[in-house]
């Protein structure tokens, strides 16, 4: 609704991170979120909870778009003036979702005589992100016409771990890209 502008902010504080992988170790399908950190005035409106689009104007005019981040934390800092915002992109809602029930219902578990459900990695990945709500990057990847069925029970089943094997047999890496999307 509302925009913060360089008047609220104090930008020698603003952080960008992005990571490949968050151990030092290249693992394959590895997914990580984005952060922004930075400092409002503390006259700004709460912002926990709220999305925001960030952009940044350069002097030459050119708006370039950093970023689609939901606040996960706004705390007011030590000298009271301004307040610590930290936000996340939209994997960070994901890692933690808890998806057994939508894994259940997308390969259920077959009774005793049937055939397992088959599907293909790409119907998989696109339910998946239906799922999440999260807008995915129309592509073809390598082993899209991969037939699955059922491997195992769960009795919990996170969206990280899916977002992770979907990546990892398709031979990439995820992330959200400036506009949002899942890439």
């Amino acid at each position: 609704d509302g925009e913060i502008t360089n008047s609220e902010l104090k930008s020698e504080d603003f952080t960008l991170t992005e990571k490949l992988t968050s151990n030092g170790t290249l693992v394959l399908g590895e997914c990580n979120a984005g952060i922004i950190e930075f400092n409002v005035g503390y006259g700004t409106e709460p912002l926990e909870g709220k999305e925001l689009t960030v952009t940044i104007t350069p002097a030459d005019g050119e708006e370039f778009q950093i970023g689609v981040f939901t606040v996960v934390s706004d705390k007011p800092t030590a000298d009271r003036r301004w307040r610590k915002i930290t936000a996340y992109d939209a994997i960070y809602a994901v890692l933690n979702l808890d998806v057994t029930e939508w894994y259940d219902e997308i390969l259920p578990k077959p009774e005793q005589g049937e055939e397992p459900t088959v599907t293909t990695i790409k119907d998989f990945r696109d339910a998946f992100f239906e799922e999440i709500g999260i807008t995915q990057e129309e592509t073809d990847l390598p082993n899209d016409d991969v037939e699955i069925t059922r491997v195992a029970d769960f009795k919990q089943l996170s969206g990280k771990t899916v977002l992770n094997a979907i990546c990892e047999i398709n031979g990439c890496f995820g992330h959200v890209d400036r506009s949002g999307t899942f890439v």
